[in-house]
């Protein structure tokens, strides 16, 4: 049946239009039809039957069009699920629940002129690339093929879906139509390069949603919406407006994960991972803060990150999927840094609300607040630990390098010697010493417990950069490489 679409504003609903006189539906189909597919360039439709017979309709008539249609005798042995346009071809493509795949010209032919066989199950779902020339098809299960539609083998396989696929589509862009859309029933998508064949994003829908039954794709909004247990949530396409770019925002950090050759990059609110060989994107978690974020770290196991943004929001999230984790106790204001303490699994977060706190991270659920510690008089921008001597430094805007029992929580000296803000703390284990860096360039050795009581808390270097005498050069960061 069709219906009027004019009609919906109408309290009564949607209108019959393809109704005859007696009263029954004028488009009547020899058996049960489980696809449809609408030719705008032809103004046909066309649909596929339970039995694997395709017909193809004028909707100006609303009957089979014996001219066009579609009769399958020798192709399909079952179900037609889904119907594909490939205009480019000039063609229609079917897929079944035998696990084949037909190409069939649009005007009229009653036998296939490509047939693509290869799924071990049903075809659920096909896309076609117009920039590419390629065709994917989805099975029911986690397959996903690739097709060159000149020749009637698969060329590739996509590989990382754990569940039965759901749908596809083609994403189109300025660049082109290059990137996939992948989805299967347990709400996680994913987005391929077809150049690369290599999957650059991987998302999921809220656990709310319990996995999903469907989704919808609004192109002209950049939109996906996807829908289980009557809840739906929106995604939203993003471009790059500058590609030459790593990202459009600035990036706050940058860490290499040596478990899994790759770099994590934070900027905006979302986080990138990059393979470490070809330096191409993998996967983008978008807007997993709900502020920009301002530092990250990884877990011992490098299988964590861990975030904090400018609302003072700290989080853990699964390397792999970006999964949210737990939420650790929250700042009062941004965090500026964040420390993971290997030995015992800590986390040791600071913040401009001029507070230090050790979390205790073995608990999966939530992060406990072991320890709090404050004393600064202004912001908290930078920390450093040593597990084994036992301390944990801070300093900030106040210039004061304030040194901590890690175990205990209580001061244990005080470093003066900057005269503005302190920029980078870092302990030079194994030796008894800190380093210390500030914005006006200054660099400063600190004697520690347990060296000499004569050193300990003092300045024993202080180096300066006097190649520029009229602006100062602001030490940003330093690394300590003890076998150096």
């Amino acid at each position: 049946t069709v219906w009027d679409t004019q009609s919906v504003w109408e309290a009564s609903g949607f209108a019959v239009v393809s109704n005859k006189s007696d009263g029954t539906p004028m488009m009547i189909g020899p058996d049960s039809q489980m696809s449809l597919m609408w030719d705008p360039e032809s103004s046909t439709l066309f649909s596929g039957g339970v039995n694997g017979i395709m017909h193809s309709w004028d909707l100006n008539t609303f009957d089979a069009n014996p001219d066009k249609m579609v009769c399958v005798k020798e192709g399909h042995k079952s179900s037609v699920k889904t119907i594909l346009n490939v205009p480019t071809l000039n063609g229609v493509l079917s897929g079944t629940l035998d696990g084949t795949m037909l190409l069939w010209d649009k005007m009229g032919s009653k036998k296939p002129r490509k047939s693509y066989k290869g799924h071990r199950n049903g075809i659920i779902a096909m896309a076609y690339s117009p920039s590419l020339k390629m065709i994917v098809s989805a099975g029911i299960r986690d397959e996903l093929f690739v097709w060159n539609p000149f020749v009637e083998k698969r060329v590739n396989e996509l590989t990382g879906h754990q569940a039965p696929m759901l749908g596809m589509h083609v994403v189109e862009s300025r660049a082109g139509a290059f990137q996939l859309l992948t989805s299967d029933r347990s709400g996680v998508f994913k987005v391929w390069d077809l150049r690369s064949l290599e999957c650059i994003q991987t998302f999921a829908a809220s656990p709310e949603l319990n996995g999903i039954r469907n989704y919808l794709k609004v192109s002209h909004k950049n939109l996906i919406i996807a829908a289980n247990n009557r809840r739906f949530q929106e995604f939203a396409f993003s471009y790059s407006n500058t590609p030459e770019l790593t990202d459009d925002e600035e990036i706050v950090c940058a860490i290499y994960n040596d478990t899994m050759d790759s770099f994590i990059t934070a900027a905006g609110c979302s986080v990138r991972m990059w393979d470490s060989t070809s330096g191409h994107p993998t996967k983008t978690f978008q807007d997993v803060s709900e502020a920009p974020i301002i530092t990250l770290c990884l877990d011992d196991r490098q299988r964590k990150f861990f975030v904090g943004d400018a609302r003072g929001r700290v989080t853990c999230h699964n390397y792999l999927n970006g999964v949210e984790m737990k939420e650790f106790e929250r700042h009062d204001s941004e965090v500026t840094c964040l420390l993971y303490v290997d030995m015992d699994k800590c986390l040791v977060t600071a913040s401009w609300d001029r507070a230090v706190c050790i979390h205790d991270d073995m608990d999966n659920d939530e992060g406990v607040v072991l320890r709090t510690m404050k004393g600064h008089a202004k912001d908290v921008t930078c920390a450093a630990v040593s597990f084994s001597l036992k301390l944990l430094a801070t300093s900030g805007a106040d210039g004061h390098i304030l040194v901590w029992n890690y175990g205990l929580g209580l001061l244990e000296g005080l470093c003066k010697g900057h005269a503005q803000d302190v920029t980078h703390v870092e302990f030079l284990e194994p030796y008894p010493a800190l380093l210390s860096a500030d914005i006006l360039g200054n660099v400063c050795l600190w004697g520690m417990p347990p060296g000499p009581v004569e050193h300990r808390f003092k300045c024993m270097v202080r180096l300066k950069n006097i190649l520029l005498q009229q602006v100062y050069s602001v030490v940003l960061d330093a690394c300590w490489f003890p076998g150096g």
